[in-house]
């Protein structure tokens, strides 16, 4: 095999991989958070400042950082209407079963892209988690499926640096309190 016959073939299956890509990205249908309504949005807002989490999670193997947005409560006819919204399932929560007066809890999950996507839209209606969701905006630029693998040092620095935020942010009681009353300390 010459030299010359390797780089056509190359060539040509580069080709071929880029155009199957463009056909299926064509083919792909919208994805549901960008065909959310003007009343859709702020209602799916308030859902996630009352009821949701926003949040980092790490898997320590790869230092795989994915954001995810959740929505946990008791009514599954809220939780249908928002997975159907968001172009995702309603999941049992599974919990302890220490009280049997406790209702069975439900769960709408979205994570990675379209969870920074979902919170792009939602900032400006935001009321008490804006400030986790502009955390998810500042994640997003070292953010890309399929680079987790080979990470510099650098960007997972920065994105533990986030998930900390993120988390003391999160944290609820004195835990918190702490935590704030430290940091204000070593503000000047």
């Amino acid at each position: 095999m010459t030299a010359r016959t390797r780089e056509d073939k190359l060539a040509y299956w580069r080709t071929r991989y880029r155009n199957i890509q463009a056909q299926r990205e064509t083919e792909r249908a919208p994805d549901p958070i960008d065909q959310l309504g003007l009343v859709d949005v702020p209602y799916i807002a308030g859902l996630v400042d009352g009821e949701g989490c926003l949040t980092i999670s790490r898997h320590s193997p790869t230092y795989r950082h994915v954001p995810m947005v959740v929505v946990n409560m008791t009514s599954y006819d809220v939780l249908a209407w928002l997975a159907e919204r968001l172009g995702t399932k309603v999941f049992v929560h599974q919990r302890r079963a220490d009280n049997p007066n406790h209702s069975p809890t439900w769960q709408v999950k979205i994570g990675g892209m379209r969870a920074i996507k979902l919170c792009q839209r939602m900032r400006p209606y935001l009321r008490v988690k804006h400030l986790q969701a502009d955390i998810f905006i500042e994640f997003e630029p070292t953010y890309r499926p399929g680079w987790d693998y080979h990470l510099v040092d650098d960007i997972i620095a920065s994105r533990e640096a986030l998930k900390a935020r993120i988390h003391d942010l999160n944290s609820r009681g004195r835990r918190r309190r702490e935590r704030a009353a430290i940091s204000s300390r070593q503000d000047p």
